[in-house]
């Protein structure tokens, strides 16, 4: 996609990886989250170096030219690969950029069959962007009293 960069998280300097820190832990978007705790600095250094060894998880800081925008990242599972997604706090709008950023890596670049969400039921504004990308749900589940729906899109539904 023109003028986006991703970045591997284990190829970010020390500032970068203490910015995307501070996005995580903006209320924002931590509410959004499974574990909506504060992380700390170490923690979320530790958690940076497993992922040179963990072949499972990927994770990427995307830039817009030089604005910095949000995180993507992968998880593959036993049978589909599933993704996560926030954005910049300061930035509002880079939803769908970000959206397209995920299916194009995951379809064209990791070759995958099938992407899978998963997202709380009252995340409205997360939901309607990926039915807006032709997502369907397969799944719902109360976890925690908290509905969870999952939702996949197939390659071949990808750029209808």
């Amino acid at each position: 996609m023109n003028n986006i960069t991703i970045i591997n998280f284990i190829e970010l300097d020390d500032t970068e990886k203490n910015e995307i820190l501070s996005w995580r832990n903006n209320e924002h978007v931590r509410k959004w989250m499974h574990n909506s705790n504060i992380i700390s600095q170490s923690d979320h250094y530790k958690f940076i170096k497993t992922l040179k060894e963990n072949k499972n998880k990927q994770y990427f800081l995307v830039k817009e030219q030089n604005k910095k925008i949000g995180v993507i990242n992968f998880i593959r599972m036993d049978e589909y690969t599933e993704f996560g997604v926030y954005t910049n706090p300061e930035y509002r709008g880079y939803g769908k950029k970000l959206m397209t950023t995920i299916c194009n890596h995951g379809f064209e670049d990791m070759n995958l069959d099938r992407l899978v969400a998963e997202v709380f039921s009252h995340n409205k504004k997360a939901l309607n962007l990926y039915l807006n990308f032709n997502f369907t749900i397969f799944k719902e589940v109360l976890n925690k009293r908290k509905r969870i729906i999952y939702l996949e899109l197939k390659n071949e539904n990808w750029k209808i």
